[in-house]
């Protein structure tokens, strides 16, 4: 619009009053300040989970070696529960967990690209989360080799699962299995994986 001197003049529109944190209120009442602030952490963490519920993709970042592209896994496993406590001279027993391939029905270990933005563990324990939907400590190496198509060098972990999450990046593509030792020889990699491994999968 224009005023009587021929000038523009122009009407903002009213902004909205936001009120303050602690004058929220929901049904029922008014929740105090605390509460309102956490509930609003509560739904950061939830925010933060969903983000964080991806998987990595692309080879923008993967690390090669003499044209071999880097590959870190791990062998996820627990001590199985049992109803009575092991004898003094009988081992635990231990489960595996392994993973179906999204190209098809094999079982197999957690491994994936290693990217430069990380360490082999850091990069075996994101593939146990994306894949596998775990987490855990590590105890030890289990061994390096090359490919059949000698286009890939893989580096496997031995993992010990400590959290099993209920939602994982990869949860919709594949399904995981907890099985035995024996089952898990058959698991792919297999070139040395299990015959490297340190007790607990001899």
């Amino acid at each position: 619009m224009r005023g009587s001197e021929g000038t523009a003049k122009f009407s903002l529109p009213l902004l909205p009053v936001v009120p303050r944190i602690s004058s929220l209120s929901v049904q029922g009442g008014n929740l105090p300040e605390r509460e309102v602030r956490g509930r609003g952490r509560e739904a950061r963490k939830t925010l933060k989970r969903m983000v964080v519920l991806v998987s990595r993709h692309g080879r923008r970042l993967q690390r090669y070696s003499s044209g071999r592209r880097l590959v870190v896994g791990c062998i996820p496993y627990k001590l199985k529960e049992v109803d009575e406590p092991c004898s003094e001279d009988t081992e635990p027993a231990i489960e595996v967990l392994v993973v179906s391939s999204q190209k098809g029905p094999e079982l197999m270990f957690p491994k994936g690209g290693w990217e430069l933005d990380e360490s082999m563990p850091e990069a075996a324990s994101r593939e146990a989360f994306e894949e596998a939907g775990v987490r855990g400590s590590f105890e030890g190496t289990l061994g390096k080799w090359t490919s059949k198509g000698d286009d890939k060098i893989h580096f496997m972990y031995a993992l010990r699962v400590t959290e099993v999450l209920q939602q994982w990046p990869e949860m919709d593509a594949r399904e995981r299995k907890w099985v035995s030792k024996k089952q898990a020889s058959h698991a792919d990699p297999t070139p040395s994986t299990v015959s490297s491994a340190p007790t607990f999968l001899q």
